[in-house]
C-alpha cells in the first residue's frame, strides 16, 4: 500500500471566470500533516475548452502544492465526453499501488483536516466500498431540486451514518470497491444537462458493501453562475431505467426514496415514461458535462 494519497479531479470549464481549480489545488495544499499518508498524488483531467491553466491562480496554487510534497500529474485530453468518462479515465491513471482514491470536483474547497478527517472515518469502520465526507454550499440563495445528498452540513462529533448514495465531489473509494461499476451503464450519463454519473457508481458499490457518511470531514462547494448540469428527476428515472437489474430494488428504494415509483415492474406515470424514453436517446450521444 502507498503511502501517499491518490487524488482525482476531473475539470472541465468554458469561460475562463468558471475555473474553481485552483483554490481546490490551494486547500489541498494547505492541509496539515497526516498520520494517514505521507502526500497527495494529485490526478487531474482537464478536458474544457479552456485549459485550466488560463487561469493564472492556477499556476500558482499548482506551485504551492509541489512546494509542500505533493506531486501532480496533469493530463489534457479533448473534446470532452462527459464527466463519466473523466472519472473512468481518471481512475484508470492511478497506479495500482494505491488502494484508496479520493475523489473531489473541480469547486469543491476541503475544510483544513477534512481529508484527515474523511481518512479517520475510514479507519474507524476497517472495511468500506465508499466514505463520503460533506458538502457544503457556499451560496445560500443555491437550491437543488430533488437533491438526495444527506450530508450538507458539517457536525464534528457526529456518528458516521449507512449511506446509499455518494457524491463524488468528497468521496474516498475503495479500490477493490470499483470492480462493481458497470462503466460502460455509467457511461452512458454524457448528455448535456444529464447529472447523475456519480449516483450510478455509488449505488453499484453500495449494494455491495458497506458505505458510510462522515459529517466530520467536510468541504465547501463553489457553484457557477450558470451551473453546469440540473440535478432533477429525470437524471433519477433514468438511473432506474438504467440500473434496473443491476442494483437490487431495494438499495434503489433506500437511495432515491423521492421517487413515485412502487416497486419493479410498477408502471411510471405517462409524462415521465416520454421524458425517460427521450434521455435515454440522449444519453447515447456525445455531450459535454
Amino acid at each position: 500500500m502507498s503511502r501517499n494519497l491518490a487524488v482525482v479531479i476531473p475539470t472541465c470549464s468554458q469561460r475562463v471566470q468558471d475555473i474553481r481549480i485552483g483554490y481546490v489545488l490551494q486547500a489541498l495544499a494547505l492541509q496539515p500533516a497526516s498520520k494517514h499518508f505521507d502526500a497527495f498524488e494529485v490526478f487531474i483531467w482537464d478536458e474544457g475548452l479552456v485549459p485550466m491553466f488560463a487561469s493564472k491562480w492556477v499556476q500558482l496554487a499548482l506551485d504551492l502544492l509541489v512546494r509542500r510534497g505533493h506531486r501532480p500529474t496533469y493530463l489534457r485530453r479533448g473534446p470532452s465526453r462527459g464527466v463519466a468518462n473523466a472519472r473512468r479515465e481518471l481512475l484508470e491513471a492511478v497506479p495500482l499501488k494505491h488502494e484508496r482514491v479520493l475523489l473531489l470536483d473541480d469547486d469543491l474547497i476541503v475544510v483544513p483536516g477534512g481529508v484527515d478527517a474523511l481518512l479517520d472515518a475510514a479507519a474507524s469502520v476497517g472495511e468500506f466500498g465508499f466514505v463520503q465526507g460533506a458538502k457544503i454550499e457556499l451560496n445560500g440563495q443555491r437550491s437543488y431540486q430533488n437533491d438526495i445528498n444527506a450530508l450538507t452540513a458539517v457536525e464534528a462529533d457526529a456518528p458516521l451514518r449507512r449511506l446509499w448514495f455518494g457524491d463524488a465531489a468528497f468521496l474516498l473509494v475503495n479500490r477493490k470497491a470499483l470492480q462493481h461499476v458497470r462503466w460502460d451503464l455509467v457511461t452512458q450519463f454524457a448528455a448535456e444537462g444529464v447529472a447523475g454519473e456519480d449516483v450510478a457508481i455509488s449505488l453499484m458499490i453500495a449494494d455491495r458493501e458497506p458505505c458510510f457518511g462522515a459529517a466530520s470531514a467536510a468541504g465547501y462547494h463553489m457553484s457557477l453562475d450558470v451551473p453546469r448540469w440540473q440535478w432533477e428527476i429525470h437524471s433519477d428515472l433514468l438511473q432506474f431505467e438504467l440500473l434496473k437489474g443491476v442494483v437490487s430494488e431495494e438499495t434503489l428504494a433506500k437511495a432515491l426514496p423521492h421517487l413515485a415509483i412502487r416497486r419493479a415492474g410498477a408502471p411510471v406515470p405517462s409524462r415521465e415514461t416520454a421524458n425517460l424514453e427521450t434521455l435515454s436517446r440522449q444519453a447515447n450521444m456525445p455531450g459535454r458535462t
